[in-house]
């Protein structure tokens, strides 16, 4: 399996925080049961009903309902069949509360062979599975009667908050058994893609759709990543980040539709991965910018502006002079204090923003994580931000964000993040760096006089300690 970065404390930290909260709320008895809970919700965003229907593990059953009966290495079942073909979900998921065992071992593979025994006696409709519980024997005979009804998907979730996965000749000979069945495949649920999963949970897909002119278009492709160049009207930018679902896929409009679109708010999921919080009019050039769009001269305004780099999961665009460009799961890495400064001059005077257009450059980047926040550095570091603003988007930096936030506290990575929250649960991310270099690296003079150093490219590890 692909290793996306190395081991993180912050990711086995956040996992624990927010398995003992779902412990806490749901009134579960152990750890690994609650762990079962949260893999449910944050993989498949089940409802607690749904979930609680869902678990046949044993040990859960025995402890929270006094149910006993064999589980086969399933842990839970979900059917889900809504779409035209059905999607049976299999969970099998194990916990360790030691960072060490999570770091250093393997997933553990000893129950390896009862999901592959269950998997044959379910496509075999063998009557041996009526020595399961209860709940899980329900369950199969439910998968059966739709098995008989016509082509049903199965997925195997090996979810754990172990870093590493089956080893080697584990997993060869997991996945050589699991071919025999075209319809099944399993996927890894581990440490780094929890940790990853849960701190998407909660935000909104930015998906947007929008009428370009081909001869605009520059089109590049390069290993695990595409690039794609154009001219942009300033007006279609902003619809495209708008908190209406139906207005971002609204590529053909009217004035009408311009008019009701200046009481509509951008959608800040658009801007989580960029490393500045928009400070409103109060920079020169944030004014500039506004002046600059609403002034007779805004046809120029191509030339007068950098431009804007956004990030998405993919694009397509069909043939044709003038194609619709699909982006799917928008963030807005460089650029926000433009938009945000577009969307003003729009509200004033929106008829104006129709003479405006701007350079975009749109990066199809599927699962490379650093790749992202690599093009967001550095599409930024041209420009004058502080360290602590580079640094913001640092996953390091989201994770302490993430755990603390489970914990009730507001973890600002970027100045003012949370500007509407109580002050006495913010926690500014530059105080932490100062009062960690003063007192865990002993350098008061330099947290004082040198605040600089902390999110320093060379020193950030120096002087951040591993939490």
């Amino acid at each position: 399996m692909k290793m996306e970065r190395e081991f993180s404390l912050h990711d086995f930290s956040l996992i624990k925080i927010k398995t003992t909260k779902v412990m806490q709320e749901q009134n579960i008895k152990r750890i690994s049961n609650a762990f079962l809970f949260f893999s449910l919700e944050t993989l498949l965003a089940l409802q607690d009903d749904e979930i609680k229907d869902s678990i046949t593990d044993t040990c859960y059953l025995n402890d929270e309902t006094n149910k006993r009966g064999k589980d086969r290495g399933i842990d839970a079942v979900y059917i889900d069949d809504q779409n035209e073909i059905p999607i049976i979900h299999f969970f099998n998921c194990k916990y360790v509360e030691d960072s060490k065992k999570s770091k250093n071992n393997n997933f553990p593979s000893g129950e390896i062979d009862k999901i592959l025994t269950f998997i044959n006696d379910l496509m075999m409709e063998d009557d041996n599975l009526q020595n399961t519980n209860n709940i899980l024997f329900s369950k199969v005979k439910e998968i059966w009667d739709l098995m008989k009804k016509g082509e049903t998907k199965f997925i195997i979730h090996l979810c754990s908050n172990h870093y590493l996965g089956l080893e080697k000749t584990e997993k060869e000979r997991f996945e050589n058994q699991i071919k025999k069945y075209s319809t099944v495949k399993f996927e890894y649920n581990l440490l780094t893609n929890l940790s990853d999963k849960f701190s998407e949970f909660n935000k909104i897909s930015v998906n947007s759709k929008v009428r370009v002119i081909r001869k605009d278009l520059f089109d590049k492709a390069d290993g695990d990543i595409r690039a794609l160049i154009l001219n942009i009207q300033g007006i279609d930018l902003i619809r495209m980040i708008l908190g209406d679902e139906n207005m971002r896929n609204s590529f053909d409009y009217a004035d009408t539709d311009l008019n009701s679109m200046t009481n509509m708010e951008l959608l800040p999921d658009a801007f989580a991965e960029n490393v500045r919080i928009y400070l409103k009019q109060r920079s020169r050039i944030n004014k500039n910018i506004k002046k600059t769009a609403l002034s007779d001269n805004n046809s120029k305004f191509f030339y007068f502006n950098n431009g804007i780099t956004i990030i998405c999961k993919n694009y397509s665009y069909g043939d044709g002079i003038s194609p619709i460009l699909t982006l799917e799961d928008i963030q807005v890495v460089n650029g926000s204090q433009t938009i945000y400064s577009l969307y003003e001059a729009f509200k004033q005077d929106y008829l104006k923003l129709k003479g405006v257009s701007l350079l975009c450059r749109i990066y199809e980047i599927k699962e490379n994580k650093s790749l992202s926040a690599n093009i967001a550095e550095y599409t930024n570091s041209q420009n004058p931000v502080k360290s602590r603003d580079i640094r913001s988007i640092d996953f390091v930096q989201q994770k302490l964000e993430d755990e603390l936030k489970v914990l009730g506290y507001f973890y600002e990575r970027k100045k003012n993040q949370y500007v509407n929250e109580s002050k006495d649960k913010r926690i500014d991310s530059e105080k932490t760096g100062q009062t960690l270099m003063a007192f865990y690296n002993e350098m008061p003079i330099e947290a004082r006089n040198n605040k600089s150093i902390i999110f320093g490219d060379k020193n950030m590890k120096m002087y951040l300690p591993r939490i």
